[in-house]
Protein backbone atom coordinates (compact mmCIF):
# COMPACT_ATOMS: atom_id res chain seq x y z
CA UNK A 1 0.00 0.00 0.00
CA UNK A 2 1.46 3.49 -0.61
CA UNK A 3 -0.48 6.55 0.95
CA UNK A 4 -0.59 10.07 -0.24
CA UNK A 5 -0.44 12.62 2.96
CA UNK A 6 -1.39 16.33 2.75
CA UNK A 7 -2.57 18.02 6.11
CA UNK A 8 -6.14 18.94 3.95
CA UNK A 9 -6.89 16.06 2.24
CA UNK A 10 -9.17 13.79 4.68
CA UNK A 11 -12.29 14.66 2.12
CA UNK A 12 -10.21 13.68 -0.46
CA UNK A 13 -10.42 10.17 -1.46
CA UNK A 14 -8.00 9.20 -4.95
CA UNK A 15 -6.85 5.75 -5.96
CA UNK A 16 -4.52 6.96 -8.72
CA UNK A 17 -1.00 8.01 -9.72
CA UNK A 18 -1.33 12.31 -11.10
CA UNK A 19 -1.13 11.26 -14.45
CA UNK A 20 -4.39 9.58 -13.95
CA UNK A 21 -3.77 6.37 -14.58
CA UNK A 22 -6.00 3.77 -12.78
CA UNK A 23 -3.74 1.83 -9.77
CA UNK A 24 -4.89 -0.34 -6.91
CA UNK A 25 -3.16 -0.30 -3.77
CA UNK A 26 -2.83 3.69 -3.52
CA UNK A 27 -4.56 6.17 -1.06
CA UNK A 28 -5.25 9.70 -0.72
CA UNK A 29 -5.27 10.51 2.79
CA UNK A 30 -5.38 13.42 5.69
CA UNK A 31 -4.71 12.84 9.22
CA UNK A 32 -7.55 11.35 10.25
CA UNK A 33 -7.39 9.04 7.01
CA UNK A 34 -3.75 8.16 7.72
CA UNK A 35 -4.47 7.38 11.52
CA UNK A 36 -6.96 5.02 10.10
CA UNK A 37 -4.53 3.12 7.97
CA UNK A 38 -1.77 2.80 10.75
CA UNK A 39 -4.53 1.70 13.01
CA UNK A 40 -5.62 -0.88 10.67
CA UNK A 41 -2.48 -2.02 9.81
CA UNK A 42 -0.63 -2.20 13.91
CA UNK A 43 -3.72 -3.97 14.95
CA UNK A 44 -5.10 -0.76 16.81
CA UNK A 45 -8.48 -0.32 15.30
CA UNK A 46 -11.54 0.37 17.14
CA UNK A 47 -14.22 2.68 17.77
CA UNK A 48 -14.08 6.37 17.33
CA UNK A 49 -16.24 8.14 20.04
CA UNK A 50 -18.42 11.30 18.85
CA UNK A 51 -16.69 14.25 20.02
CA UNK A 52 -19.81 15.40 22.22
CA UNK A 53 -18.89 11.96 24.19
CA UNK A 54 -15.62 12.99 24.76
CA UNK A 55 -16.44 16.69 26.07
CA UNK A 56 -19.43 14.76 28.45
CA UNK A 57 -16.71 12.53 30.42
CA UNK A 58 -14.52 14.95 30.88
CA UNK A 59 -16.89 17.42 32.13
CA UNK A 60 -17.44 14.57 34.31
CA UNK A 61 -14.22 14.52 35.36
CA UNK A 62 -13.87 18.27 36.25
CA UNK A 63 -17.33 18.36 37.74
CA UNK A 64 -15.82 15.83 39.87
CA UNK A 65 -13.11 17.48 40.64
CA UNK A 66 -14.78 20.64 41.94
CA UNK A 67 -17.00 18.74 44.33
CA UNK A 68 -13.41 17.43 45.87
CA UNK A 69 -13.45 19.94 49.64
CA UNK A 70 -10.63 18.46 50.30
CA UNK A 71 -8.36 20.20 48.04
CA UNK A 72 -7.95 24.14 46.88
CA UNK A 73 -10.71 25.34 44.36
CA UNK A 74 -9.23 24.24 41.40
CA UNK A 75 -8.39 27.31 38.52
CA UNK A 76 -11.61 26.67 36.04
CA UNK A 77 -13.87 26.48 39.62
CA UNK A 78 -15.73 29.55 38.40
CA UNK A 79 -16.08 29.53 35.11
CA UNK A 80 -17.39 25.47 35.08
CA UNK A 81 -20.00 26.97 37.36
CA UNK A 82 -21.30 28.97 35.33
CA UNK A 83 -20.90 27.03 32.11
CA UNK A 84 -20.21 22.97 32.15
CA UNK A 85 -19.90 21.98 28.76
CA UNK A 86 -18.23 25.47 27.29
CA UNK A 87 -15.75 25.12 29.69
CA UNK A 88 -15.10 21.27 29.07
CA UNK A 89 -14.82 21.50 25.49
CA UNK A 90 -12.22 24.05 26.09
CA UNK A 91 -10.23 22.15 28.64
CA UNK A 92 -10.54 19.24 26.42
CA UNK A 93 -9.44 20.84 24.01
CA UNK A 94 -6.22 22.15 25.79
CA UNK A 95 -5.76 18.57 27.02
CA UNK A 96 -5.22 16.95 23.92
CA UNK A 97 -2.52 19.41 23.75
CA UNK A 98 -0.85 18.70 25.92
CA UNK A 99 -1.38 14.86 24.79
CA UNK A 100 0.07 15.54 21.35
CA UNK A 101 3.27 17.41 22.78
CA UNK A 102 3.44 14.22 24.99
CA UNK A 103 3.31 15.91 28.26
CA UNK A 104 0.99 13.06 29.70
CA UNK A 105 3.03 9.90 28.22
CA UNK A 106 4.71 8.82 31.40
CA UNK A 107 1.13 8.36 32.81
CA UNK A 108 -0.62 6.64 29.85
CA UNK A 109 2.65 4.02 29.32
CA UNK A 110 5.04 4.73 31.15
CA UNK A 111 7.32 7.00 28.79
CA UNK A 112 9.10 9.80 29.13
CA UNK A 113 7.01 12.73 29.96
CA UNK A 114 6.47 14.92 33.21
CA UNK A 115 7.29 14.44 37.14
CA UNK A 116 5.15 13.54 38.85
CA UNK A 117 3.05 16.47 40.23
CA UNK A 118 3.21 15.39 43.87
CA UNK A 119 6.84 13.37 44.24
CA UNK A 120 9.33 14.83 42.85
CA UNK A 121 11.16 18.24 43.13
CA UNK A 122 11.66 19.28 39.61
CA UNK A 123 7.41 19.58 39.60
CA UNK A 124 7.66 22.94 40.79
CA UNK A 125 8.98 23.99 37.27
CA UNK A 126 5.24 22.77 36.42
CA UNK A 127 3.41 25.47 35.76
CA UNK A 128 0.27 25.11 38.46
CA UNK A 129 -2.70 24.32 35.44
CA UNK A 130 -0.57 22.05 33.87
CA UNK A 131 0.10 20.33 37.22
CA UNK A 132 -3.58 20.10 37.83
CA UNK A 133 -4.58 18.72 34.32
CA UNK A 134 -2.48 16.18 35.08
CA UNK A 135 -4.17 14.90 38.65
CA UNK A 136 -7.46 14.90 36.65
CA UNK A 137 -5.34 12.78 33.95
CA UNK A 138 -4.74 10.22 36.49
CA UNK A 139 -8.43 9.66 37.01
CA UNK A 140 -9.37 8.89 33.20
CA UNK A 141 -9.86 5.11 32.50
CA UNK A 142 -7.78 3.39 29.69
CA UNK A 143 -11.14 2.56 28.06
CA UNK A 144 -12.86 6.01 28.37
CA UNK A 145 -13.89 7.73 25.20
CA UNK A 146 -11.41 10.70 26.57
CA UNK A 147 -8.34 8.28 25.43
CA UNK A 148 -9.77 7.99 22.13
CA UNK A 149 -9.25 11.70 20.53
CA UNK A 150 -7.57 12.16 17.23
CA UNK A 151 -4.16 13.35 19.75
CA UNK A 152 -4.67 10.00 21.51
CA UNK A 153 -4.82 7.89 18.99
CA UNK A 154 -1.71 9.07 16.69
CA UNK A 155 0.31 9.22 20.28
CA UNK A 156 -0.61 5.27 20.79
CA UNK A 157 0.17 4.46 17.22
CA UNK A 158 3.78 6.25 17.12
CA UNK A 159 4.65 3.85 20.61
CA UNK A 160 3.70 0.90 19.06
CA UNK A 161 5.69 1.63 15.93
CA UNK A 162 8.55 3.05 18.16
CA UNK A 163 8.58 -0.41 19.81
CA UNK A 164 8.98 -1.91 15.89
CA UNK A 165 5.40 -3.05 15.51
CA UNK A 166 5.57 -1.49 11.34
CA UNK A 167 2.35 -1.43 9.40
CA UNK A 168 1.18 -4.59 7.75
CA UNK A 169 1.80 -3.95 3.66
CA UNK A 170 2.92 -0.48 4.01
CA UNK A 171 5.52 0.32 1.71
CA UNK A 172 5.38 4.15 1.33
CA UNK A 173 4.24 7.31 2.23
CA UNK A 174 4.44 10.19 -0.32
CA UNK A 175 3.64 14.02 1.88
CA UNK A 176 2.33 16.59 -0.45
CA UNK A 177 3.42 19.34 2.09
CA UNK A 178 6.42 20.64 2.96
CA UNK A 179 8.14 19.03 6.05
CA UNK A 180 8.76 22.48 7.75
CA UNK A 181 5.09 23.03 8.21
CA UNK A 182 4.18 19.85 9.32
CA UNK A 183 2.39 19.90 12.95
CA UNK A 184 4.80 18.21 14.76
CA UNK A 185 3.23 15.18 15.81
CA UNK A 186 3.24 14.06 12.35
CA UNK A 187 6.47 14.86 11.93
CA UNK A 188 7.79 12.31 14.69
CA UNK A 189 5.29 10.03 13.36
CA UNK A 190 6.40 9.77 9.53
CA UNK A 191 9.94 9.53 11.20
CA UNK A 192 9.05 6.94 13.43
CA UNK A 193 7.46 4.90 10.10
CA UNK A 194 10.40 5.34 8.59
CA UNK A 195 12.40 3.87 11.45
CA UNK A 196 10.74 0.37 10.52
CA UNK A 197 11.36 0.31 6.66
CA UNK A 198 8.40 2.57 5.14
CA UNK A 199 9.55 4.83 2.28
CA UNK A 200 8.88 8.76 3.17
CA UNK A 201 9.09 11.11 0.62
CA UNK A 202 8.26 14.68 0.07
CA UNK A 203 6.54 15.87 -2.72
CA UNK A 204 6.22 19.55 -2.99
CA UNK A 205 4.31 21.71 -5.55
CA UNK A 206 6.35 24.88 -6.84
CA UNK A 207 4.66 27.69 -8.20
CA UNK A 208 2.03 27.06 -11.04
CA UNK A 209 1.65 30.26 -12.26
CA UNK A 210 3.54 31.82 -14.93
CA UNK A 211 6.88 34.23 -13.31
CA UNK A 212 5.39 36.96 -15.76
CA UNK A 213 1.86 37.06 -14.00
CA UNK A 214 0.62 38.97 -11.12
CA UNK A 215 -0.49 35.06 -9.69
CA UNK A 216 2.70 34.04 -10.36
CA UNK A 217 4.25 36.84 -8.32
CA UNK A 218 1.86 36.35 -5.43
CA UNK A 219 2.39 32.39 -5.61
CA UNK A 220 5.73 33.01 -5.35
CA UNK A 221 5.67 35.43 -2.50
CA UNK A 222 3.59 33.20 -0.29
CA UNK A 223 6.78 30.13 -1.07
CA UNK A 224 9.31 33.00 -0.83
CA UNK A 225 10.56 32.48 -3.92
CA UNK A 226 12.20 35.09 -5.22
CA UNK A 227 10.17 37.23 -8.36
CA UNK A 228 9.74 40.74 -9.41
CA UNK A 229 6.13 41.77 -9.92
CA UNK A 230 4.41 41.39 -12.91
CA UNK A 231 4.63 44.85 -15.50
CA UNK A 232 0.55 46.21 -15.96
Amino acid sequence: MRLFYGSGLDPIERSAPHDGTPLMGERTVGLNGLLEELELRTGLAGLIPEESDRVIAYRSLLMERLKDTSLAPPFFADSLAADQMTVGRELLRRRDGLVAAGLFRDLHSGGPGLPDADSNADSDAIPPRIREMREIEKHIDGGSPIRRGRADRLRTVMEAIEKGIAPVSLTSITVLDDREFLDPGVSELLDALHGVGVEVDYETTGPAAPEDTFLGYVQRSLLGVPSHPAAT
